[in-house]
């Protein structure tokens, strides 16, 4: 079953004719058995080494206590308050993590650890110490969460996971390229764009190693790799000669994401009205003045 807007909307907002088109482009490619497949058809490898070719991204993603039917349901996704509501220590929490890049032949690689292993932990601290001396840019979907929870756990991986490493957010990139797109989420972009399906049913599973696990955890590193790809090649077909993607943006981008980090780590929260003055009465009429 696919939904759509009706045509009429159209009429009030024409900038949904992208968002449309979009869903029409999937029904055509079902229609003719063109659908999303599956982009992990076997188990990841354990614990790869660092790649021993340069590598300018990697997609990052986590799995939490709230994927293992052993442990309490997740109700929070912020680390100090699962610890508080879901009785769950911050070093309990993240379970599993995937990492997937382009292999020096363009392929897609990608391994998974599971983090109560110590060697697959010790592998990890060398990609995470990898990426941060290489700057390498790491991709993710909400990398906000995974990066909280993985601080918090492991204190030992803050000097890693911090600024200036560079971030890139789905998100984000899904925003530039249409900002009324109704799907946000990794789960809905993957079918819409052809890159993976997912189950739609939630799954819990028995044990961290299980390997149904760490494939579900390398389909989502491996699907938000190729979704950032996609993205950010439409951005530039789509809006041509552009600075969505330039230095400055991404930069710029990344940084906001370290800020959200460091605010939700201290419980600072965004200070709407503030932000509002600081447009209205400093970045309005600076903006004006140039057009001027």
């Amino acid at each position: 079953v696919w939904s759509t807007y009706h045509p009429a909307a159209l009429l009030r907002d024409p900038s949904r004719k992208a968002s449309i088109e979009d869903h029409l482009r999937l029904l055509h490619r079902n229609l003719t058995g063109q659908g999303a497949q599956a982009v992990v058809l076997a188990v990841p490898d354990r614990a790869l080494c660092t790649p021993g070719h340069p590598v300018s991204r990697v997609a990052f993603d986590i799995e939490t206590y709230g994927k293992l039917s052993t442990c309490p349901e997740q109700n929070y996704f912020h680390p100090l308050k699962s610890a508080a509501y879901d009785g769950v220590p911050c070093r309990d929490q993240v379970k599993t993590a995937a990492i997937s890049w382009r292999g020096e032949d363009g392929s897609l690689r990608h391994t998974a650890f599971v983090l109560s292993n110590p060697f697959d932990l010790r592998q990890l601290w060398a990609w995470l110490r990898w990426l941060h001396e290489n700057r390498v840019e790491v991709v993710g979907q909400n990398i906000q969460f995974d990066l909280m929870s993985m601080r918090a756990a492991y204190p030992e991986c803050r000097a890693w996971l911090d600024h200036p490493l560079p971030l890139c957010e789905l998100m984000v990139l899904n925003y530039l390229h249409n900002e009324v797109r109704p799907e946000r989420s990794l789960k809905d972009l993957a079918p819409l764009f052809g890159i993976t399906v997912y189950d739609k049913e939630f799954v819990r599973y028995p044990t961290d190693d299980d390997p149904a696990l760490l494939t579900y955890n390398v389909q989502d590193t491996d699907a938000t790799l190729l979704l950032a790809e996609y993205l950010e090649k439409a951005i530039d077909q789509d809006y041509t000669g552009t600075s969505k993607l330039s230095p400055y943006c991404r930069e710029w981008y990344s940084d906001l994401v370290w800020l959200s980090v460091w605010m939700s780590e201290w419980g600072i929260p965004m200070d709407e009205s503030a932000l509002r003055e600081i447009y209205t009465n400093q970045y309005r009429p600076m903006m004006d003045k140039m057009e001027r």
